[in-house]
């Protein structure tokens, strides 16, 4: 699937812009695919487009709940609102899925929304 290789390439090369562009395409070709989703997803969060990467990774998390990595970026982007519980949610139901170096990210973030948490304690294991 050419666009959903290309979509990879511009993430990787931080080109947003051209990566959603191509992972358009892959989702018109392909719509049961969850990672183009997740992946296009991420690409709205680093333009800060949270209401549209919410859309992308909830459709993710649908096509396939076990998407570990779309409950890590969902959870990103509930920290980035300030939504830091829903966040610890997210990133525990993403090492949950995926308790492997894989993951290590989820780790990191949740120790740092627990950390901006005002409600929530944090586990001595964390």
């Amino acid at each position: 699937m050419a666009f959903f290789g290309q979509g990879q390439a511009h993430v990787g090369i931080n080109e947003f812009d051209r990566a959603i562009a191509d992972f358009n395409e892959a989702i018109k070709l392909l719509p049961g695919n969850s990672a183009a989703y997740a992946i296009r997803g991420g690409a709205y969060i680093a333009k800060r487009d949270y209401a549209r990467a919410t859309e992308d990774i909830d459709q993710a998390i649908k096509l396939d709940p076990l998407c570990y990595v779309g409950f890590n970026s969902r959870g990103l982007i509930y920290d980035l609102k300030g939504e830091h519980d829903r966040a610890i949610a997210d990133y525990n139901r993403a090492i949950e899925l995926s308790p492997t170096p894989r993951t290590a990210e989820a780790y990191v973030w949740r120790s740092n929304a627990y950390r901006k948490s005002a409600t929530t304690t944090v586990p001595c294991r964390s």
